[in-house]
């Protein structure tokens, strides 16, 4: 009777370390580039991508993501005021276990209802060439468009996502990790102050 009471209890903390081990909800941290403007199509542009890691807490890189979105409202780009509409996006991230989560999970989200996703009405300073002069982590940009009234100092930066209402996407696939999760919230930075290649800041926020 003891063994069998022994063998209930080993079985029944197996089941239930896994689980302790993760939170119904978990952040994780996105700095990236801009590797693809995409291409324009109709009032469409397709295509634009990004690259980048993942950053835990002490922004030790424990991962890499990658991805892909189609948008209305590209003529709005670094305009003050300007609004983008998202109307897809497919997003790929992989966990290298460093910080003993690993997993790679792929999320989508598919919006035809027209309400705007980014907002170019920020703006910080000009980074220089190679971004030396912005290391990081980046400074908050600043609720001014500046980089109209002082371009040689300021550079545009656009919100994705708003703070009370971000963007979120669906779960397609995920293994380890990611598996109990349905999805995530994203918001976060598009900053054009670098020249040539724009940088990319956000924080997916998964439940």
């Amino acid at each position: 009777m003891k063994k069998l009471s022994l063998t209930a209890v080993v079985l029944l903390f197996l089941l239930l370390v896994p689980l302790s081990l993760y939170a119904s909800s978990a952040e994780l941290l996105m700095k990236g580039i801009e590797i693809s403007k995409g291409t324009d199509f109709g009032d469409v542009r397709y295509g634009t991508r990004f690259t980048g890691e993942i950053l835990n807490e002490g922004l030790d890189q424990i991962g890499f993501w990658y991805v892909t979105l189609d948008y209305r409202g590209a003529e709005f780009v670094e305009v003050c005021g300007g609004e983008n509409d998202i109307i897809r996006t497919r997003m790929t991230l992989v966990l290298n276990g460093r910080d003993g989560r690993s997993g790679m999970v792929v999320l989508f989200m598919h919006d035809n209802q027209g309400i705007p996703d980014v907002f170019w009405s920020y703006s910080a300073l000009q980074c220089g060439l190679g971004g030396l002069d912005c290391p990081y982590p980046w400074e908050t940009p600043e609720e001014s468009c500046m980089f109209e009234n002082d371009p040689s100092e300021y550079g545009a930066v656009a919100r994705i996502g708003q703070e009370s209402d971000p963007i979120f996407l669906q779960r397609v696939f995920a293994t380890g990790f990611f598996r109990r999760f349905e999805g995530a919230d994203f918001s976060g930075w598009l900053r054009h102050n670098y020249p040539l290649v724009p940088r990319v800041e956000g924080l997916l926020v998964f439940h």
